[in-house]
């Protein structure tokens, strides 16, 4: 029995659809499909990933260079105070004994303290040889007996010298003959001098009122020279 009128024999001579390679096609693209959308999501995960490594590293690359700005900086600190302490001079003591006349004359420094200003040729101190010009007194036997006082300031000084019964043992630092210690002393030095007294005298006030107005006037003339700037500008 025909299942189909005998008129339409095309109907018998087209071949069936190649069912099996439409699928074999649609399965290749449905996986390279996937296979790039896996591909981008891959990228995204490791682009993200990237990411969140650098905000990890990023602190501790921070904190690395904070403990190495720290670290320059104590040894800087260590190295300007070493500096500082290469920086101090150490000048050479020596004790000597003399007898009256001592045949010298002392100086009172800018630091209140007491300096040679004068040996007399022939004198005890002379004869010695071991005295200079500039030399500090630190230390002088007391007014009597075998006791050793340091040296204070020059009037306290002076006095036990001339009071001293007996041969004077001074203890002296060398100064090979530098006379800074002489000279009229620097504002500062008269402020700090009076401060460590507890006496604020006349001077002082006179000091600080021209520093006020020093600093007045400064301020006055920043001002101007500002105002005149931002006029050349408008």
């Amino acid at each position: 029995m025909s299942l189909a009128p005998s008129r339409y024999p095309s109907l018998y001579s087209l071949s069936p659809l190649p069912t099996s390679s439409v699928q074999a096609k649609q399965i290749p693209l449905l996986f390279s499909q996937n296979t790039h959308f896996l591909s981008k999501n891959y990228s995204f995960l490791s682009t993200s990933k990237a990411f969140s490594n650098t905000l990890l590293l990023k602190p501790s690359n921070s904190i690395l260079k904070a403990s190495e700005t720290e670290s320059q900086t104590s040894e800087s600190a260590e190295s300007g105070s070493g500096g500082e302490g290469e920086g101090e001079e150490k000048y050479e003591e020596y004790e000597v004994e003399i007898e009256q006349p001592y045949g010298i004359k002392f100086a009172k420094g800018r630091d209140g303290s007491t300096y040679i200003d004068a040996i007399a040729p022939g004198g005890s101190a002379d004869k010695t040889g071991k005295f200079s010009v500039g030399d500090k007194v630190i230390a002088t036997s007391a007014v009597f007996g075998t006791e050793i006082w340091p040296a204070a300031e020059y009037g306290r000084t002076m006095y036990t010298i001339r009071q001293r019964i007996g041969p004077l043992l001074m203890k002296m630092q060398k100064r090979y003959g530098n006379m800074d210690y002489t000279g009229e002393l620097t504002e500062k030095e008269i402020i700090r001098a009076e401060r460590n007294s507890g006496v604020i005298s006349n001077r002082v006030r006179e000091i600080q009122m021209q520093n006020y107005l020093r600093k007045k006037e400064q301020k006055e003339q920043r001002e101007k020279d500002l105002r005149e700037g931002l006029q050349l500008y408008k």
